[in-house]
């Protein structure tokens, strides 16, 4: 998989936050993903693999805003 979505109903802070990361990156591993996506309620959070995973590197948006994420080719 290429993209990794992790979705979640609500990451309230940073140890849930946390959480969810680790576990999608350790899926992202197993699946050789590019992208993670790390989602809930209100906000999508992309990180993007470079030479690996930065937990520090990422975008962040929010779902009431107009949304302009990148589009991941599949190739």
């Amino acid at each position: 998989a290429k993209v990794l979505i992790e979705a979640k109903l609500c990451m309230r802070n940073n140890k849930e936050r946390e959480e969810a990361y680790l576990q999608a990156r350790s899926y992202a591993r197993l699946l050789n993903s590019s992208v993670i996506v790390l989602c809930d309620k209100d906000y999508l959070i992309v990180y993007e693999k470079k030479d690996s995973f930065d937990r520090d590197r990422y975008k962040k948006y929010h779902w009431g805003e107009s949304l302009k994420i990148p589009i991941y080719s599949t190739n």
